[in-house]
């Protein structure tokens, strides 16, 4: 007698723990059907598996059946533990969605209803908007007890299927720009991303130096020259990472001097530069009227100026990403007259006289004679 009852108390316990088992098993009857703008997920939940609740039947997708973590996030399992909105029967967050078990008597904080038969879930949709055209997929199906202490709370994973996006799949690529390339500091250049092709489901960059995860671009202001790159990964994809190098001139020196800051009209003043080596020149005046440079692209010109007057000279010098001005104050003064008269051009050898008259008087007057020979002293 008392073994019969206590192969009725065996029984009795496994009657119960039938009737209210707070654990996950595998999904029932599971089928995944790709459809033409998504893929539907189908599947029951064993009668055995009743009672506590939500019972809720989770999937997870990723490009190849080894990407399949089978670790959700605990933030996402936090909120289907604590679900109690019976409105809303589906929890998608990308590569993870949730369908709650299909019983009508559910109401807000009270899991009623569950019968301990096989039970329906709601059907999982997984659009293929955020999916990369013409990849293929993996899924994997389980069912997890919500709000449960039971061990284990989760039932096993089912196998990884696959499934193919419709499309044609985009080659993954950017470009890089800056405007301006070239600088001279300080200043301040805009790189920014263009002709993103083939991105799809979750993308993001990350820049360095500086690690933006800016998706347009960034504005930079390096004091030296700089290469700055962007990696773009996207769901699927193999990350691409591209550079873009900003080139920093500094500012060359365009010191000059001048032979004389002052010059009679008609003779040449000599201009010796003394600044920076290694850079472009160009040379011009103001005004420009009546002025002869030898060169205006070299170091060392000489300028004549054919007319009396106040004049700004200009020396302009480029190391090919700076230019530099610099200016000085010249001043032209009238050249001294030297014309004189004869009486005649002609006298006779014997007992001539010549008197040599300056037109203008003043100044410094000096003559000389060629042949010299029988010249005055």
């Amino acid at each position: 007698m008392k073994n019969l009852t206590s192969l009725l108390f065996i029984a009795f316990i496994c009657i119960a723990l039938k009737t209210k088992a707070c654990h996950g098993l595998a999904i029932s009857g599971l089928n995944i059907t790709v459809g033409a703008t998504g893929v539907t997920i189908n599947g029951s939940s064993d009668g055995s598996t009743c009672g506590c609740g939500p019972y809720w039947m989770q999937a997870e997708i990723a490009c190849t059946a080894a990407g399949l973590t089978a670790i959700p996030p605990a933030s996402l399992q936090t909120i289907l533990d604590t679900w109690s909105t019976p409105a809303i029967v589906n929890y998608n967050s990308h590569p993870w969605y949730n369908s709650l078990l299909n019983i009508p008597a559910y109401t807000t904080g009270n899991w009623n209803g569950d019968n301990c038969v096989l039970e329906p879930y709601h059907s999982i949709f997984i659009p293929f908007t955020n999916l990369c055209p013409g990849q293929t997929y993996f899924v994997a199906v389980r069912e997890y007890l919500g709000g449960s202490t039971a061990s284990p709370p989760t039932g096993p994973w089912s196998a990884a299927q696959s499934f193919v996006v419709p499309g044609v799949a985009t080659p993954f690529n950017f470009n890089l720009t800056a405007n301006p390339p070239n600088y001279c500091a300080p200043n301040s250049s805009t790189i920014s991303i263009t002709g993103i092709t083939g991105g799809c489901g979750n993308t993001s960059f990350l820049w360095t130096p500086g690690g933006s995860t800016s998706s347009t671009g960034i504005v930079v202001s390096p004091g030296t020259t700089t290469t700055y790159s962007v990696t773009m990964s996207s769901t699927c994809k193999t990350p691409i990472t591209k550079g873009i190098t900003i080139n920093v001139g500094t500012l060359p020196n365009p010191a000059f001097t001048p032979n004389n800051t002052s010059i009679c009209t008609g003779n040449a003043l000599n201009f010796t530069h003394t600044g920076s080596a290694g850079v472009t020149h160009t040379w011009s005046t103001n005004p420009s009227g009546g002025v002869t440079i030898t060169s205006p692209n070299i170091a060392n010109p000489s300028i004549v100026f054919a007319t009396a007057g106040a004049y700004v000279v200009t020396h302009v010098v480029s190391n090919g990403l700076c230019t530099n001005t610099i200016t000085t104050n010249i001043t032209v003064n009238v050249g001294p007259n030297a014309a004189f008269t004869v009486p005649t051009p002609t006298q006779c050898l014997i007992g001539n006289s010549y008197n040599f008259n300056a037109t203008v008087a003043t100044g410094v007057h000096s003559y000389s004679f060629n042949p010299s020979v029988g010249a005055p002293a």
